[in-house]
């Protein structure tokens, strides 16, 4: 006769760490979306053809629309991906670009903006060169070299232009 008593220790420790795998789904899932934003913000730019004012096209308009859900994405991502990092080994190369990443989004000028990318740029191939051939260091490799590109990609964008605002101009004039 079987008895009820359950013959798994309950105290039992899973001798798997997944935080890695996780922050590495998430940081790929996060480099999509920066690339679909990216897009996007090409998209618009063609659009308007440099001019602030030619967002009140109809195409603009839908541009616009479609750049600022890709953004809005991002920040998500890159908030989950944040998450992520807190679980993993402080050692983990992704896990050290995290914060080099939240500062390129959030700078507020075109000197923080361009000092985080040269940071991020200098964090990815200072960690390329402590990595190993194993399995888990060339999906690492992979993902630097993937966020390598979308940096490249978001440094040419017209983020911060050090050109006088637009608005400001006019209102001189």
């Amino acid at each position: 006769m079987a008895n009820a008593v359950s013959n798994t220790c309950v105290t039992q420790v899973n001798p798997h760490n997944y935080s890695t795998h996780i922050l590495r789904y998430a940081f790929a899932r996060f480099l999509e979306a920066l690339q679909m934003a990216n897009d996007a913000q090409s998209k618009l730019d063609r659009v308007t053809g440099g001019d602030r004012l030619a967002v009140y096209t109809s195409a603009a308009n839908k541009a616009l629309r479609n750049c600022e859900c890709a953004w809005d994405t991002v920040a998500n991502h890159l908030r989950e991906t944040a998450e992520a990092a807190d679980r993993a080994p402080p050692t983990y190369a992704v896990r050290k670009l995290v914060p080099r990443m939240q500062a390129i989004l959030t700078s507020l000028n075109g000197e923080d903006f361009r000092q985080a990318v040269e940071a991020a740029f200098t964090q990815i191939e200072t960690s390329r060169t402590y990595l190993s051939e194993s399995a888990r260091d060339r999906d690492t490799r992979h993902l630097l070299s993937m966020a390598f590109e979308r940096l490249e990609e978001l440094e040419a964008l017209p983020f911060y232009d050090d050109r006088p605002d637009f608005f400001a101009a006019a209102y001189k004039a």
